[in-house]
């Protein structure tokens, strides 16, 4: 599943601008008063300035064998967000390995090294070395119910989960974490699950917002 570009929203651009560019330098693709975007490797991540905003979850797919000249690159420059005192954790049911870290408005941002997807590692990490975006996280109260719509939108394979607690649907190049926030909390920091206001473009496009998907035609 091809996620070619996120839209999340900001209530203030000019620190997720300043995050991304100075901090991160992420390229910038495109930019006006209201909203910023960066190059994610084949996709694009995209702020636009809102007067509401929670903080959702997304990971950016690193090739599989960078994690470790990741982690040294992302240590400069973020907090990370370590599991059982772990910054680097393992996830060998995905064949992944994957780190966290906040963004300036608190998004739970994650860099996954997937083995599974192609791509090669420059001898020193970058953001040039990011493959695209490869997973949005959805909270809903009814995750079977969520992802039936995500199904009837295009045929959607279940990836991992029950989908009462937690669901990953899609595959190894792109996938929804569909999450319950009345029973799971955000991994690996246990934030609260917030609702979401968010876009995807893609193999899907659609907007996200109070537990809704509202299909749309989106253009980059």
């Amino acid at each position: 599943m091809e996620i070619k570009e996120l839209i999340l929203f900001t209530k203030n651009i000019e620190r997720q601008k300043d995050f991304y560019e100075r901090v991160m330098n992420f390229e910038p693709c495109d930019e006006e008063d209201d909203y910023v975007c960066f190059k994610t490797g084949r996709s694009r991540l995209k702020f636009i300035r809102s007067e509401h905003s929670d903080p959702v979850h997304f990971a950016l797919i690193i090739p599989g064998d960078s994690y470790l000249p990741a982690n040294n690159w992302l240590k400069k420059r973020v907090s990370l967000l370590p599991f059982e005192g772990d910054e680097i954790i393992d996830f060998p049911n995905w064949n992944a390995k994957s780190q966290y870290f906040y963004d300036a408005d608190l998004n739970i941002v994650e860099f996954i090294a997937r083995r599974d997807v192609e791509g090669s590692a420059p001898s020193s990490f970058s953001p040039k070395a990011i493959l695209q975006i490869g997973e949005v996280g959805l909270p809903a109260d009814d995750l079977e119910a969520l992802y039936n719509r995500l199904n009837a939108i295009k045929p959607l394979p279940r990836y991992s989960g029950d989908f009462k607690r937690f669901g990953a649907a899609g595959d190894p190049e792109g996938l929804f974490i569909l999450a319950n926030p009345k029973h799971k909390e955000w991994f690996p920091a246990g934030d609260k699950i917030k609702n979401a206001h968010l876009m995807v473009r893609g193999d899907y496009n659609f907007e996200y917002k109070n537990q809704k998907i509202k299909q749309k035609n989106l253009h980059i």
